[in-house]
């Protein structure tokens, strides 16, 4: 009986760790989709809201400034397409938590720049070979509507992405701000409503219906791929309920035991949690491994995200098994009442 239960227990073991590594797959993978979507879209993410000013002839530098000191995470873009030359110039306004293009060499705009109206740009491998950019005592610069940014950043080429033809400049110049469309992006839709309301609050703004320039049809494939990863998570949770339903039937008889020597419930629950424990706490040991090979040696990615994500879910894991040897345990006591 005992070799018999240990098998079990090794199955379970098996069991529960392929269930975390398919959810940290997928947590990776819908990563993976949402930064190539913002790659294939100037950098905008599908929580972006399109907007302009009703007077925005009349913004200024203190305007920006205005706004940039009353918001937090969030990235303010400006999407100018020159179809003749193949280039598209996004003026960038961003602060805080945010995500941003990975980086072949340099960086990427952080606050100083914009409090200092530095005029910085971050460009892609194209541009560098285009007749937009020139060099002055070793410095390379890009010109845009008769303006001069300094190259601080090249974006990374691996994937051949349409990142490869934008320039991101800082967005400082009050004269490139007329009559133009505004994105607002974040890392949540709620982050991004809470802006625009601010926004909102302090000028006269009109929503559009789509973020200018925007690709439609990939926001459409990320949301019939997300639809498939909440389908895909759903059927990870039934299996894991399965999997713990499999491994208490097999300790239920010593349960039993237990509660008829009056064992106390803390020290039951205590000891049929510590497998359990020990399983996620292995699997996760393992994720951290794979997530530093993955991020290191194959592509790179928001490994914290992913780490925070993977950690969350293995947390609601645990408690559903928690929660089904408590069920497991008030049904021995009441069993034994009976008798």
């Amino acid at each position: 009986m005992n070799i018999k239960n240990n098998l079990y227990k090794i199955g379970y073991i098996i069991s529960i760790i392929l269930l975390t590594l398919l959810i940290f797959m997928i947590i990776l993978w819908h990563t993976f989709i949402t930064y190539q979507n913002k790659v294939s879209n100037h950098f905008i993410g599908i929580n972006a809201i399109s907007f302009h000013f009703k007077n925005s002839a009349k913004l200024s530098t203190l305007d920006l400034r205005k706004i940039y000191n009353n918001m937090d995470d969030f990235m303010i873009s400006i999407i100018n397409q020159d179809k003749v030359a193949n280039v598209t110039t996004i003026q960038v306004l961003n602060k805080g938590k945010i995500d941003t293009p990975k980086l072949l060499s340099g960086r990427f705009f952080n606050e100083n720049d914009f409090t200092n109206s530095f005029k910085y740009a971050v460009v892609g491998k194209n541009i560098l070979k285009s007749n937009l950019v020139y060099k002055l005592n070793g410095t390379s610069f890009y010109k845009f509507s008769n303006n001069n940014y300094e190259i601080i950043g090249v974006i990374d080429n691996k994937d051949n992405s349409s990142l490869d033809n934008d320039a991101f400049i800082t967005m400082c110049n009050s004269n490139l701000l007329n009559n133009q469309y505004f994105i607002i992006d974040g890392n949540s839709q709620r982050i991004v409503n809470q802006n625009y309301h601010k926004i909102n609050y302090l000028y006269n703004t009109i929503k559009n219906q789509t973020p200018k320039n925007y690709l439609e049809s990939s926001i459409n494939d990320l949301n019939q791929q997300n639809n498939l990863i909440l389908a895909t998570s759903v059927f990870i949770v039934f299996l894991l309920i399965l999997s713990n339903r499999y491994f208490i039937n097999t300790i239920k008889q010593e349960i039993n035991v237990k509660v008829i020597l009056g064992i106390d419930s803390r020290r039951i629950l205590t000891e049929f949690s510590i497998l359990p424990a020990n399983i996620y706490i292995l699997s996760y040991c393992i994720i951290i491994i794979i997530t530093f090979i993955i991020n290191n040696f194959i592509f790179s990615f928001n490994f914290i995200y992913v780490l925070k994500n993977t950690l969350f879910c293995i947390f609601i894991f645990f408690l559903i098994t928690l929660i089904m040897a408590a069920r497991q345990y008030i049904s021995c006591i009441r069993n034994s009442f009976k008798d």
